[in-house]
């Protein structure tokens, strides 16, 4: 049997972009309320979290399922490192480039333990509502933890789904945010947040809903700001192009890393009475 491994949902590479001088992050733990520091191998992962105990079982199919997400971080890291260059170079940022990033973003956001979450609670309501409403049913949708890795994993990895997405947040108008120097970009265990800037759908906010803007930290110094097109017209000329934070902009992304993080705010630098502050006017 395969031994347990910790397997990162958030790759360390784009963790390393956060680091202090002596190679640390510092984390914020919003289930203890305890403040420390660690590595990059340490945070934003799990003990087999895409490896299901039948996997394990058979080492091939646990082993592949590493494979694959080494190789996809591998070419994360590379196509973001280009990304990075051009635009501190201000560089356009060509159709192939922007193809990627795109892809890595959605894939990133489809990974994170939020979407398991999300996708099981869903699974539940299903179960509930057969129960409801056929009782003499027989069908039931698995739940148990094995079959939430599972499921989790088909969805993270479905290259369906990820085009779909990737093609409407390519369409986005990007801007990239700069912090002056000595403020920093908050990032966490969850990095790709979605903000609706008018009323959500049926379904809560997604990935092209009309005023939605896609927010994800690219380094401690700088923030991608993707706006959803016809909501944001007036931003059009922007498009692609660096624009200085306010301080206003950077408490506003600070505190939505803070809010909806899963469980570690990470950073080179965390402002603690600031975290706390947002954190007591969330209660």
């Amino acid at each position: 049997m395969k031994k347990s491994v910790k397997e990162h949902f958030v790759p360390q590479h784009y963790l390393n972009r956060f680091i202090n001088e002596k190679e640390q992050l510092e984390v914020y733990d919003k289930i203890t309320g305890k403040y420390y520091t660690s590595s990059t191998t340490d945070v934003c992962c799990k003990k087999d979290y895409f490896t299901p105990e039948t996997a394990k079982e058979n080492f091939k199919q646990g082993e592949s399922i590493e494979q694959e997400t080494a190789k996809l971080d591998s070419e994360y890291n590379d196509t973001l490192f280009k990304f990075l260059e051009a635009i501190n170079s201000n560089v356009n940022i060509n159709t192939e480039l922007r193809t990627k990033i795109s892809w890595f973003i959605i894939f990133q956001y489809l990974r994170s333990p939020n979407i398991r979450r999300i996708n099981t609670e869903f699974r539940r309501e299903i179960n509930q509502f057969i129960q409801e409403n056929h009782p003499d049913s027989k069908t039931k949708v698995k739940t148990d933890k094995d079959s939430e890795k599972i499921n989790h994993t088909f969805l993270s990895f479905n290259p369906n789904l990820i085009e779909i997405l990737s093609k409407r947040l390519f369409e986005y108008i990007w801007i990239f945010g700069v912090l002056p120097n000595k403020k920093y970009a908050y990032t966490s265990d969850r990095p790709v947040h979605l903000y609706s800037h008018k009323n959500m759908g049926p379904f809560g906010i997604t990935i092209g809903n009309p005023g939605t803007e896609v927010i994800f930290p690219l380094t401690k110094s700088l923030i991608l700001c993707a706006y959803e097109r016809s909501h944001f017209l007036s931003l059009e000329k922007y498009d692609c192009k660096k624009s200085d934070l306010t301080e206003q902009n950077i408490l506003f992304y600070n505190s939505i890393q803070i809010l909806r993080c899963q469980r570690q705010l990470l950073c080179n630098v965390l402002e603690r009475k600031f975290i706390n502050e947002v954190i007591q006017k969330q209660k």
